[in-house]
């Protein structure tokens, strides 16, 4: 079956749909962000005992049991600039993905992009301390790929690609960047948005169908993110 083609008419009218869901998380961002500073309790990173409690932390989630870190890690920032380059991506990219796929879909796709970056953060350094919404950004350009593969463009024509590929660079040239959490956050955006966009390629797949092959995929990065958590080494061992 040939990708259905979106009328400009109809293009137009997708333009105009509110992305109330991609705002909200951009303010949850801003928010803990706020927050986070204002209290600067953290004895080690001077930002908040909210940063403290809610950082990525293999040790913390292996044996304290806090596998909220998974979830909380992706909402948390180290300083203005960190947070500032997050939301404006998770801006600019989540409002056109949210009107495309509707809010469950893209709520799908976010937490699914979230848990994969966690899941790559913890397989590539489970013992580091690691925070920020930059998985999640890197899942969407991922999504931006495969929305543009469903409607029969090429993926590097989706105008991305560019934003991808420096994107990368940055990640493996700038020091103290989670190169497990980018990678593992556009692996788990470019599988999830290819089972979400599902509806668009086959018109026989319902949407309902789709988001619950969403929904899964994202409790598999979940579970086998606690099993990466255990990789980690105790030096008192």
């Amino acid at each position: 079956m040939q990708p259905a083609v979106v009328s400009g008419q109809a293009a137009f009218e997708l333009a105009k749909r509110p992305a109330v869901l991609t705002g909200l998380l951009v303010a949850a961002n801003l928010v803990l962000f706020v927050v986070s500073a204002a209290t600067n309790r953290s004895p080690w990173s001077g930002l908040g005992n909210i940063m403290e409690n809610g950082a990525l932390w293999g040790p913390a989630i292996d044996v304290g049991g806090e596998w909220w870190r998974l979830f909380t890690s992706g909402f948390l920032h180290a300083n203005i600039l960190h947070v500032g380059f997050n939301v404006l991506l998770l801006g600019l990219l989540g409002a056109p993905l949210e009107r495309r796929l509707g809010v469950v879909r893209f709520a799908v796709l976010y937490l699914a992009a979230l848990l994969a970056g966690s899941l790559g953060a913890l397989l590539a350094s489970p013992r580091a301390l690691t925070i920020g919404a930059s998985g999640v950004v890197f899942g969407l350009m991922g999504a931006h790929l495969m929305a543009s593969r469903a409607t029969g463009r090429r993926a590097r024509d989706s105008g991305v690609m560019g934003l991808l590929v420096l994107n990368l660079l940055t990640t493996f040239l700038i020091p103290n960047i989670s190169i497990g959490g980018h990678i593992g956050g556009l692996a788990g955006g470019l599988l999830a948005s290819w089972v979400l966009l599902a509806p668009d390629r086959r018109g026989r797949v319902p949407r309902w169908l789709a988001s619950t092959a969403g929904i899964g995929l994202a409790g598999l990065f979940f579970f086998t993110s606690l099993l990466a958590a255990t990789t980690w080494i105790d030096p008192l061992v």
